[in-house]
């Protein structure tokens, strides 16, 4: 009888948990939406985000459409400035368009005092890429096999990654999977999809990216704080190269203690070739501020020769 008893309260333990193991697993199973996902960035000011371009996904699969990686890269960008996470910048593909507009002051069409100023471009600090390794369309991942489900879905992997555009180091990378339907939906709601011939043709393909992009910013926007950031990815400092002729190599220890003794200082690097050396300087503030703090002990040896935003040139007296 005891054993009976026993049996009977494990049995009784085990239904009355798993109501408990469903709920947990219903609960796994809910998906933050894309408002969700922009609240986790949205007290972080413009001036205090890292700087990045999204460049254009390289795809090594071949029964793709042609402009997939460039149109992934697109969608991808769009997404990420709206997550409000990072200073999101043009990609270099499309600088054309901004600089006709200063080539239009430059050649008289235009009034130089209403146009865009050369010079003040941002440069990224990091670099959000990946690359596409797998497409199948008609085609859905379960585990590793590769299961034909009909010709009304799009499987769609690629490895997302985050790079130091100075020293080329991935910082970070993730894979993701995803599997588009036709009748999927959309569900980020920014209407990033209505620019692409292949994408609205393909609605498996326009799901298939909306969930890798969604997918992608969910990792982005959860994860971008753990990122192991160099410090010249450092969104509160500048960049400014000094360069000074008729310099000597004995001198350049010399300039590089009057360059470290500034409060504004974080970092400085210096090189020396045919006569010039070069001394690169990480700093708060802007370049001129930065000049006008060192001058005073400058002006005995080095006269200005030129001043522009991240350089200065100076000639050793």
């Amino acid at each position: 009888m005891k054993t009976l008893d026993t049996l009977k309260l494990i049995t009784l333990a085990t239904l009355m948990s798993l109501p408990a193991l469903s709920h947990a697993q219903n609960k796994k199973k809910v998906e933050v939406t894309f408002d969700e996902l922009k609240a986790r960035c949205d007290s972080v000011p413009l001036a205090q985000r890292v700087r990045l371009a999204v460049a254009r996904f390289n795809v090594t699969t071949t029964n793709n459409p042609p402009e997939l990686g460039a149109n992934m890269a697109t969608m991808l960008e769009n997404a990420l400035q709206q997550l409000q996470c990072f200073r999101v910048l043009e990609s270099k593909d499309n600088l054309g368009d901004m600089t006709q507009e200063m080539e239009g002051a430059d050649n008289g069409l235009m009034n130089a005092a209403s146009t865009a100023r050369a010079g003040k471009m941002l440069g990224a600090q990091l670099v959000v890429t990946g690359e596409i390794t797998e497409y199948n369309e008609g085609s859905s991942k379960v585990g590793i096999a590769i299961v034909r489900v009909g010709s009304e879905t799009v499987h769609l992997g690629f490895v997302l990654k985050v790079l130091d555009p100075q020293t080329r180091d991935i910082l970070w990378s993730k894979t993701v999977d995803v599997d588009g339907k036709k009748a999927g939906g959309v569900g980020l709601g920014v209407g990033m999809f209505n620019v692409v011939s292949s994408v609205k043709n393909n609605p498996a393909l326009a799901n298939a990216l909306e969930k890798g992009v969604f997918q992608s910013c969910d990792l982005l926007s959860d994860e971008w704080q753990t990122i192991p950031l160099p410090a010249s990815a450092d969104p509160n400092s500048n960049w400014t190269v000094f360069s000074i002729a008729n310099m000597e190599y004995g001198a350049m220890a010399g300039f590089e203690d009057i360059v470290k003794g500034d409060t504004k200082v974080k970092n400085v690097e210096r090189s020396f070739s045919e006569g010039i050396g070069t001394v690169t300087v990480q700093h708060t503030g802007s370049t001129q501020q930065l000049l006008d703090a060192l001058y005073a002990k400058l002006q005995a040896k080095y006269t200005v020769a030129d001043l522009r935003e991240g350089s200065i040139a100076l000639k050793r007296k």
